[in-house]
């Protein structure tokens, strides 16, 4: 929640939509100095939901097109999993982590902001970045590979992520595009020499599987890629003007992803009789790409005196009701 925000929670209207879809809401309290990096940071945040033993965490920005159980229930996996990046080893908007380990990585983000402060510009070590030499053991994404911590978002979420679930904690199995599936170290327990182990995704889902299945290079992947689209940048849906103007009809509905995302809300608002929001004409009035307030990706500079702090308690938020579960 923003520091400067001028309400306490969502409209009531918006969280009995979201109860209609079972949708557990935990409010993040106010934050000072907010930032897209500290932002970003507070996915890390479910780690302390102990409630679960695991957790499958996706961006805002990700819409599911298939059952993702399999991820949250084969035991084949290292206790993290993670996907690959097109320009980063783990992408930051889709990933399982086990939980019971939020004061681990608090430490770990208080010892590197601390580090940022004492350096000059950009305030982060490309050599050892979280705290691990990568010349022995390069990072590889689909499309680069290096031995410096300077991939995308290496000094904000994706690098935490790298080093947390491969060098902390020692237990993270990659799922790659073409369906290969690397791990790395064994049940958390510590190895000399992490090596990989292969298998591939067609053990979680094949073709005959229910799919929402629309046009894009998503389509051509291996499951998990498959089964979301990520609207990363300015291809999300709301900018660029809105719903585009067939848009919002079942005979063109699998026409696009945005096709697809702007039917589903607005048959949704019908189902909860939402009469305030019409999905064809809400951003029509709207800058083609208006700025969030927070922008669209972290900078070095907002590392510094960040005081990034995940142990504060999240409030549970109820439907008509603001107690604290």
């Amino acid at each position: 929640m923003s520091e400067t925000a001028t309400k306490l929670q969502l409209p009531n209207e918006d969280l009995q939509l979201l109860d209609s879809q079972n949708v557990i809401i935990y409010s993040i309290p106010p934050q000072k100095r907010e930032t897209f990096y500290r932002t970003q940071l507070d996915k890390f945040r479910i780690l302390g939901l102990q409630q679960y033993e695991k957790i499958l965490f996706l961006d805002g920005d990700i819409m599911p097109l298939c059952n993702l159980d399999p991820f949250l229930s084969s035991r084949q996996f290292q206790e993290n999993v993670v996907i690959e990046g097109l320009r980063e080893p783990f992408n930051g908007g889709f990933f399982l982590l086990k939980t019971g380990y939020l004061d681990e990585i608090q430490q770990i983000i208080a010892k590197r902001e601390a580090k940022a402060a004492q350096l000059d510009y950009p305030h982060f070590d490309l050599t050892m970045g979280w705290g691990h030499n990568l010349i022995n053991d390069p990072w590889t994404s689909e499309l680069q590979s290096g031995t410096q911590w300077s991939f995308l978002a290496a000094f904000a979420d994706q690098g935490l992520l790298y080093y947390y679930a491969k060098y902390h904690r020692k237990s993270v199995s990659v799922v790659h595009r073409t369906g290969a599936i690397a791990h790395y170290g064994w049940n958390g327990v510590a190895v000399t020499k992490i090596k990989p182990f292969h298998q591939t995704t067609d053990a979680f889902l094949n073709d005959d599987s229910p799919r929402i299945r629309l046009p894009g290079k998503h389509s051509q992947m291996k499951y998990p890629f498959h089964c979301f689209v990520h609207f990363s940048g300015l291809s999300k849906p709301w900018l660029k003007g809105g719903a585009p103007p067939e848009c919002c009809r079942p005979n063109t509905q699998y026409k696009s992803a945005k096709h697809f995302w702007m039917y589903e809300l607005s048959e949704l608002l019908k189902e909860q009789g939402r009469t305030d929001i019409n999905v064809r004409t809400h951003w029509k009035k709207r800058k083609k790409a208006h700025l969030p307030p927070l922008g669209f990706f972290p900078t070095y500079l907002q590392v510094v005196n960040a005081s990034t702090n995940l142990l504060t308690p999240l409030t549970r938020v109820y439907l008509n009701d603001t107690d604290v579960s």
